[in-house]
């Protein structure tokens, strides 16, 4: 019996190797070859490899008496940084760390010292050993922000001013809603479907916009791409949760209205990206006037979010909620567009903002009266409220300066 035991575990271990070598073949084949394409069959058309640098900047720093660039490396091979130009002036004493030659993907900050004032324009050029020459430009000098308390109030405040009171402003049109609620909830949930709309597109071609700036090595579009799938199923994740959970939310408008929050929450959590960024990459005016537009801008939001759950009572603990969800996320993303500002990670963001309110949008869809989509439309106090939704985003929208 014990010879039996052993010999089917000696089978089973012997199965299992014989799979493990099956998968780890076709791996050191490819393997192989990826080594054989890098070095000798790079040259396998006969042509001569050309050297080709790439350099990205991920920020520009502006400190007392100091000009900061982090640097990164994202062409196929190593390259040199020979010298510094500010303003088409060579600088001297240029400091890089941890050094002036960077392998792939490598990084490095370049600290140029240098006497500069104040909102006035910049242009660092960095040229390599192969003569290339790779220009960044800070539209408008102003010092950077560092992790202090003053700075974090900063943003804390630009956070509420933003994304917080906006919201709970549009919760005063709750009496209002209330009383065109019952008759009229298609049509309100049209009106939400149309300021969520408008959000996804203003969320996708931002994230556009982010993608065609970062390196090419790091696949901006399929970044963007990504954190759409990411933020649909992440939305459908949540809310299969909650179901399951049960409570007093679970299958009702209150509901919605909850997914409502998270997605314009993500949303807005973009829009505080946008204002702190503008702060770190030294356009501190722009950054002035997105704090007005959106502040003008995010009104129209509360009454998406209450649209939904007109025909049951919402109680003040989850307006505070729904309001904090919403709202709150503005203020993280100033911080990180402040302090931690990243192309890439900026442009999954914004695709998991589309994907969330995609999401979403198709909740409220399922809710609009008609049997078809050409039904829904049609019906006239749908598409009034449609065009409504979208047309309140687009007014407020031209507040918004960038």
């Amino acid at each position: 019996m014990v010879n039996v035991d052993l010999n089917k575990n000696k089978q089973k271990w012997k199965g299992g190797l014989g799979i493990a070598l099956s998968a780890l073949v076709p791996l050191a084949l490819v393997g192989i070859m990826v080594v054989w394409l890098l070095g000798s069959g790079g040259n396998l058309l006969g042509t001569p490899q050309i050297p080709f640098d790439e350099l990205s900047a991920s920020k520009i720093e502006f400190h007392p008496n100091e000009i900061q660039v982090k640097v990164r490396n994202t062409g196929p091979d190593d390259l040199t940084i020979t010298s510094v130009l500010v303003n088409g002036a060579i600088m001297d004493n240029v400091e890089i760390n941890p050094g002036s030659i960077l392998g792939r993907l490598d990084t490095a900050t370049i600290i140029v010292p240098y006497w500069w004032e104040e909102a006035k324009p910049y242009v660092i050029s960095i040229y390599t050993a192969d003569a290339f020459v790779f220009n960044f430009e800070a539209p408008a000098a102003l010092q950077t922000p560092t992790v202090s308390w003053d700075y974090i109030r900063t943003f804390m405040l630009m956070g509420t001013f933003v994304g917080i009171i906006p919201v709970f402003l549009g919760f005063l049109w709750l009496p209002i809603l209330r009383k065109v609620g019952m008759k009229y909830l298609s049509a309100l949930v049209a009106l939400t479907v149309g300021v969520l709309a408008f959000l996804g597109m203003d969320t996708i071609l931002e994230g556009f916009e982010l993608a065609a700036t970062v390196a090419g090595v790091f696949r901006g579009i399929t970044m963007l791409v990504t954190g759409i799938v990411l933020g649909y199923f992440g939305i459908i994740a949540i809310e299969s949760i909650l179901k399951k959970a049960g409570g007093r939310i679970a299958g009702s408008g209150l509901l919605l209205s909850y997914m409502i929050s998270l997605g314009i929450g993500i949303h807005n959590m973009g829009e505080g990206l946008a204002i702190g960024s503008a702060f770190i990459l030294g356009e501190a005016a722009l950054g002035s006037l997105l704090i007005i537009g959106f502040t003008v801008h995010n009104v129209t939001e509360g009454i998406a979010i209450l649209a939904p759950g007109v025909n049951r009572k919402i109680g003040w603990g989850h307006l505070l909620a729904m309001g904090a969800i919403a709202g709150v996320p503005t203020i993280a993303g100033g911080m990180i567009g402040g302090f931690a500002y990243s192309p890439v990670l900026a442009t999954l963001f914004f695709g998991i903002a589309t994907g969330a309110i995609l999401q979403v949008i198709a909740e409220c869809w399922s809710l609009i009266r008609g049997d078809g989509l050409v039904q829904k439309i049609q019906a006239a106090p749908n598409w009034i409220g449609l065009t409504v939704g979208f047309a309140l985003m687009y007014a407020t929208a031209l507040f918004v300066t960038g």
